[in-house]
């Protein structure tokens, strides 16, 4: 079968741990040059990093636990690992998986992450990661502590039309795009830490039309519209490599550089650049430095570059504008409908049919991105109006702190919610200010369903003295909100 990017770590001489070793001193050392971040997927949020353990000691060590909560304050992790599930993150020389969790002196060990975390309601805006050590007979070794930030995701809008499309992509698979890892002049890079390889399918499953999936022409992908996800500026692109459709891979000799294909690098602001890959030669309907629209047409899904299958978009988001020397970063889209999952990337690329829902298309999903190889629909561009409130409310002399202390609490866990601010108004003792937005008004009414927040209403209503004013409104944007 072909390369693809997310086959490359298998073959790449970059590796993460030497340019992590340097980094290290004549101790154990716990490394995170890259920070950890969030991502939200199946109602869940999930914790996705790298942690480096370096042993400097003259003996060798043996990580045991690993175990983060939330930067200063109390109460139970929201991750913990030990045994077979910590060693399954575990990579170690040349970024193979780690056989053991022992670390020989002078070498070291790489821990990925895609856990899943116990969040608590309020948001976290970073974290206290704690490895627990176990050095050889009576050396004492000490706990590895260090406290990171916590990236949280950007909203997009679709990068495609309809459906249905596989998600294809698979965090734990030890040679994807997840631990993909490129060293550019000294430093480690995982540009797709996040990234998507986003296939067409027809209703019986199939990428392709015809009885054979090498006439990569026959894929359904093929020449699909490619829409800008968010307002923002081509920084970068490539157009003119061909797209290899009479076999699997470039006759020419390939390097690491040349897998994308063509491509197009949207600057969003904030240090945050969507990559579209493999685009079809002279499909690019963009110049550098133009400014597009989300919802605008901007290329068209080819196969050029280095693909292990048929036509498809790949695609993810990343802190610099260079397909290689820059950090993916996560991202959740504002709205799609979820019809179904394979089991296996495999499965997705080989034209099986997909395991659909129980109940047929699940609800629409908001704010999240897809499960691994999830089968799913688009909302089109426009669909999803997000739907804000502003409210002013009167609190029973003397309980205006006591009542925004309520409100104020599990403000995180509402699904869907992309700002939700409370206020007083100066000069006025009992008046409180709420402004909310939401991804669209399904969410808003979900949420009044959750028990945390029929718990926190029941608090809140005896301190309530009534309701001044309210107003129903519809964001279009601003500081803060998604792209």
């Amino acid at each position: 079968m072909p390369i693809t990017r997310r086959q490359l770590a298998a073959l790449s001489p970059a590796v993460l741990l030497p340019s992590w070793a340097a980094q290290a001193q004549a101790e154990p050392t716990l490394l995170a040059p890259d920070g950890l971040a969030v991502a939200r997927m199946g109602g869940q949020a999930w914790l996705v990093g790298e942690l480096g353990i370096h042993n400097g000691l003259a003996t060798a060590v043996e990580l045991q636990a690993l175990a983060v909560s939330a930067a200063g304050r109390a109460g139970p992790a929201l991750l913990h690992l030990t045994g077979a599930p910590l060693l399954a993150a575990a990579a170690g020389a040349k970024g193979r998986p780690a056989q053991s969790p022992r670390v020989p002196p002078g070498e070291s060990l790489v821990l990925f992450l895609w856990h899943r975390m116990d969040m608590p309601g309020d948001a976290i805006t970073s974290v206290q990661v704690e490895c627990s050590l176990q050095g050889d007979g009576a050396v004492a070794v000490p706990s590895l502590t260090a406290t990171l930030p916590l990236a949280q995701p950007t909203r997009l809008g679709p990068p495609l039309r309809g459906g249905p499309w596989a998600a294809v992509f698979d965090p734990a698979f030890a040679f994807g795009h997840r631990r993909a890892v490129f060293v550019r002049d000294g430093r480690s890079y995982i540009p797709a830490r996040f990234a998507i390889d986003w296939i067409k399918l027809d209703a019986q499953g199939r990428p392709w039309s015809g009885d054979t999936g090498q006439a990569f022409e026959r894929w359904h992908g093929w020449g699909q519209e490619v829409l800008a996800v968010a307002d923002g500026e081509i920084v970068d692109l490539r157009d003119g490599r061909d797209d290899v459709l009479a076999s699997k891979l470039p006759a020419e000799r390939w390097t690491d550089e040349d897998v994308a294909g063509n491509y197009l690098c949207l600057g969003l602001g904030g240090g945050r650049f969507v990559f579209y890959e493999h685009l079809q030669r002279g499909s690019v309907a963009v110049a550098r430095g133009q400014r597009v629209k989300a919802g605008e047409v901007i290329a068209k899904v080819g196969r050029s570059g280095v693909n292990s299958s048929g036509p498809h978009l790949h695609f993810h988001l990343a802190d610099e504008p260079s397909t290689l020397q820059a950090q993916g970063r996560p991202y959740v889209f504002a709205g799609f409908r979820p019809l179904g999952q394979y089991g296996s990337m495999d499965e997705a690329e080989g034209g099986r049919v997909w395991a659909p829902l129980p109940d047929g298309a699940a609800p629409r999903v908001h704010g999240e991105m897809p499960v691994p190889n999830a089968v799913l629909m688009f909302d089109e561009p426009g669909d999803s109006k997000m739907y804000g409130l502003i409210g002013k409310m009167l609190a029973k002399p003397g309980q205006r702190d006591a009542l925004i202390t309520i409100l104020l609490q599990n403000v995180g866990a509402m699904p869907g919610c992309q700002s939700y601010v409370v206020a007083r108004e100066p000069g006025n003792e009992q008046a409180i200010w709420i402004t909310e937005v939401w991804d669209d008004k399904d969410s808003h009414q979900a949420s009044l369903s959750l028990p945390a927040v029929k718990a926190a209403i029941q608090r809140a209503m005896p301190l309530i003295q009534g309701f001044e004013q309210h107003q129903v409104t519809e964001p279009v944007g601003g500081h803060g909100l998604g792209g």
